[in-house]
């Protein structure tokens, strides 16, 4: 035999050997737990009431003992069966503390807290119970967690804390922020009452117990408003005040007269004045009259018929216009058309017979002139009048063509008398 292959053989005897006494420290350990378990559990028992029999303290030994194992391999379920049931065959301190370890490893932090608070009650040795409260504390902080729904989905949630159990309100959204289901709401341990609001249905309120580390899920159902017709509008009444009429008011038909001095200025002539006179009828709004206007024109015509005396004129011209209404004046626009009568005495001089001459033409222009109301009856006009003179005797005095006209402006005022309304 090769001193290798020796070698192997004698390193394979020493594991051998290792296996064989960590076997034996393992089943060492294991019935010094089981001792222990039956002493405490018969200690335990006797204090509790009457003492079970070894045959009861061996099979919660053997429970216990099993469940040791299950719960250090991880398999926190069938661990938490075997717990529990050899705390129903003997109970015990140590058996709580078990079950509630699996209890929270399992996600079940409500349950472990209440057999957490049933170890402790029993529990004698300060370390193990300063061990339990501070597990008690670390589980009693922390939140749960609600998943609320509502049909239909969209709902405004808000938290009310406090109003159950007396507690400071929880730091949660409100308002605009306030989350919409569906929501998950993280809450600390304790009493709520949620509100829900959504547009168009009716606000339900939800009362929720929060437990430590808990996940609860919540269905709210909302009912919709009923639809409520709007009561009939009732007509209002508006009390317009009605402004007092103005002055100037062509509603109905209104004879005026308007007696004045006009200006008159025309190439034949040059500028004279004299006396003028208007009458009209205004229909609502439509002016039709008659203009008379009668000038001295004392000047030497002798560039006109070769000889000096005394001249005047009388320009009668029917009126056509339109009427501009405000409070208490008014514009007045239109045309004239008529004719004007011409009459002329001349002599060499003054103790000599002089001869008259009389002639005529047609006078027609656009007119413009405006009012100011002193009272409901007269007025104070003001107007402007430009148009053309035509005349066969002026024309062939002035030894031009019988087709030209001669232009003329003519500036009147004066006071009308207004009858009607």
């Amino acid at each position: 035999m090769s001193a290798a292959w020796r070698a192997t053989l004698a390193r394979r005897a020493a594991l051998a050997r290792r296996a064989a006494l960590a076997r034996r420290a393992a089943l060492a350990r294991r019935a010094a737990i089981a001792a222990t378990l039956i002493a405490q559990l018969a200690v335990g028992a006797a204090e509790a009431g009457p003492a079970p029999t070894k045959a009861a303290t061996a099979s919660a030994a053997a429970h216990y003992g099993e469940a040791q194992k299950l719960y250090a391999a991880g398999r926190y379920t069938e661990a938490l069966a075997r717990f529990r049931a050899a705390q129903a065959i003997a109970p015990h301190q140590l058996t709580l503390f078990g079950i509630a370890r699996c209890l929270e490893n399992l996600g079940r932090p409500g349950k472990a807290l209440e057999s957490y608070r049933g170890a402790l009650k029993l529990e004698k040795d300060p370390t193990r119970r300063a061990d339990i409260q501070a597990r008690i504390r670390r589980l009693a902080a922390r939140p749960g967690r609600i998943f609320i729904t509502s049909t239909p989905p969209g709902a405004r949630i808000t938290v009310n804390a406090g109003v159950l159990d007396g507690k400071p309100p929880a730091s949660h959204p409100t308002g605009e922020r306030a989350p919409l289901t569906p929501a998950v709401l993280k809450l600390a341990p304790g009493a709520y009452m949620l509100v829900l609001r959504k547009q168009g249905y009716g606000v339900r309120l939800k009362r929720v117990v929060v437990t430590a580390g808990a996940n609860r899920t919540l269905q709210v159902a909302l009912d919709r408003l009923a639809r409520s017709k709007p009561p009939p509008c009732k007509p209002k009444t508006i009390v317009v005040e009605k402004l007092a009429p103005g002055l100037a008011t062509f509603d109905r038909l209104r004879l005026f007269i308007n007696v004045g001095f006009a200006m008159l200025g025309a190439r034949a002539w040059g500028g004279q004045a004299g006396p003028s006179l208007q009458a009209g009828a205004a229909i609502k709004r439509l002016l039709v009259g008659l203009h008379i206007q009668a000038m001295p024109v004392n000047r030497d015509v002798e560039d006109v018929l070769g000889e000096s005396g005394f001249a005047s004129l009388v320009v009668v011209q029917l009126r056509v216009g339109w009427i501009i209404p405000f409070r208490h004046a008014y514009l007045m626009v239109g045309g004239a058309g008529g004719g004007y009568v011409d009459r002329v005495e001349s002599g060499s001089g003054i103790n000599q017979a002089g001869k008259s001459q009389t002639a005529g033409g047609a006078a027609y222009g656009a007119e413009i002139g405006f009012g100011v109301m002193a009272t409901s009856w007269l007025s104070l006009d003001i107007g402007l009048r430009a148009g053309m003179l035509h005349g066969q005797r002026l024309n062939e005095a002035l030894k031009i063509d019988a087709r030209h006209h001669f232009p003329y402006v003519s500036l009147w005022g004066g006071m009308s008398f207004h009858l009607g309304g």
